[in-house]
């Protein structure tokens, strides 16, 4: 019978993690220490707290959106905000004055404000377009995504960055104020913000990275918001090199031999083939999700293509992979049998795929990383009987399917005749002079390498032919 919470807890508890959590607008929210206990109320607490910060930044993020869509609408062509002025001046209704006599910026600001008012515009007065100290830092945020979005594509920016933009500088303007003007951000804020992660990072509530790109990304922002003439100088120590937060060196963690067997010998045909192209071709989602079928010869047994992530890149290789029979066989069963696309989901989608809500969040539909994430639960789950039968600890995996492209890459690495082809699995730019204009990638013996890997991941033929 399922036990009711206590009447204090307004928030879920994470097990894993052991700390809170709280889910809104498709997002999962990790709140407070890391480590402490479910009963522990003083932790709780202190993760309502921060979630209140949040809740209240996000609602005045939220209810901007269509006050500021609308202001795009209305003076978007309007660079500065004289011009805007002039411009109403004709629509202005008999006896509202728009520019100010003695030329006061802030007293053109007010006629300008009365004037849109009078419009049937008021509840946008206080989001003028132009260099003006008083624009809060959340609305300029705003601008500065919807910017950002418009480069997504073209410039090969993703909506993932967009989306960790948003959430880093969401952060920022917690702690600042969300209604703070953007004019207001000068050096120590910048000092103030760095010691904040610092304090965050010692008591565990994020991690290193999380507050090195935290940083970064306000930084970028600041940049931009003084490349848009809205702020006028930028903080003296925006380029100082003690803000930054540098991880700690970590050591790189591989799936091992026995570890991957089990995996293939656990999977579904079509979560098989997923683990396959990543051992076998080096392939993360989204490049399983690009794979196109004119890049696949099942013939040859063979693909060729470049990573989805540097495709545009003029340096990186276009590599041809060697496919294992089981791989080969695997494609060959569950390939789309027209279209652009080599793989789909059940619904004819591409297995992955990214939009922006309505709300400026990220939707992301990842088919294979849930895949992936039932093989390991199903392993796990196995491997928990067997180690509670044995009286031993048991070995769980964790769910990262991109280690699976580093396990490849680094048994090439430690072979003494194969680790000189590791790098062109990887499709990684060439790194010296020769590499970059005197010679071209080994697929020869890339197809050697690849031919001895195989040998060493995948199971039986019996568990092969499964």
């Amino acid at each position: 019978m399922a036990t009711s919470k206590p009447f204090w807890q307004k928030l879920s508890y994470f097990k894993p993690r052991r700390c809170w959590k709280k889910f809104r607008d498709g997002k999962m929210y990790y709140l407070g220490a890391i480590g402490v206990n479910k009963s522990d109320r003083a932790a709780h607490d202190a993760a309502l707290v921060q979630w209140r910060e949040i809740e209240r930044v996000l609602d005045a993020a939220t209810a901007k959106d269509e006050v500021d869509e609308r202001r795009d609408n209305a003076i978007a062509e309007h660079d500065t905000l004289h011009i805007s002025a002039q411009l109403l001046r004709g629509v202005t209704p008999p006896g509202v004055r728009v520019v100010a006599e003695d030329g006061n910026p802030s007293r053109e600001r007010q006629l300008l404000q009365a004037a849109i008012s009078a419009s049937g515009l008021d509840d946008i007065a206080d989001f003028d377009l132009g260099n003006h100290p008083d624009i809060s830092v959340t609305a300029t945020i705003a601008k500065f995504l919807r910017d950002f979005r418009t480069d997504v594509g073209f410039q090969e920016k993703s909506l993932s960055r967009h989306d960790a933009l948003r959430c880093h500088l969401m952060d920022f303007a917690t702690h600042i104020g969300a209604n703070t003007p953007v004019a207001n951000i000068v050096a120590e804020t910048l000092t103030t913000y760095r010691n904040r992660q610092a304090e965050q990072i010692n008591a565990q509530h994020i991690s290193h990275y999380t507050g090195r790109d935290r940083l970064a990304a306000v930084r970028q922002f600041i940049r931009w918001a003084w490349s848009q003439e809205i702020i006028d100088h930028l903080p003296r120590n925006i380029g100082d090199r003690r803000l930054g937060i540098t991880p700690p060196n970590h050591k790189v963690q591989h799936f091992t031999i026995e570890q991957i067997r089990r995996m293939l010998d656990e999977a579904i045909s079509r979560t098989k083939l997923y683990v396959s192209l990543a051992l076998n071709c080096g392939m993360t989602q989204k490049d399983i999700s690009d794979l196109r079928r004119n890049e696949v010869d099942l013939k040859a047994g063979t693909i060729r293509r470049k990573r989805s992530k540097t495709h545009k890149h003029k340096n990186v290789p276009e590599v041809t992979y060697f496919l294992w029979p089981s791989t080969r066989d695997l494609l060959k069963k569950e390939m789309a049998r027209n279209g652009e696309l080599a793989l789909l989901n059940a619904d004819g989608n591409p297995l992955v795929s990214e939009t922006i809500r309505d709300d400026g969040k990220l939707r992301r539909c990842d088919t294979i990383r849930s895949a992936f994430g039932r093989l390991i639960r199903k392993v796990n789950g196995d491997e928990a009987k067997v180690a509670a039968e044995a009286g031993r600890p048991a070995k769980k995996i964790e769910t990262f399917f991109k280690r699976l492209r580093a396990t490849s890459a680094n048994l090439l690495q430690q072979h003494p005749q194969h680790r000189a082809v590791a790098a062109y699995f990887l499709a990684h730019a060439p790194a010296s002079v020769k590499d970059r204009h005197y010679t071209s990638g080994d697929d020869v013996a890339l197809a050697k390498a690849l031919r001895w890997l195989g040998e060493q991941v995948t199971p039986t033929s019996r568990r092969m032919e499964r």
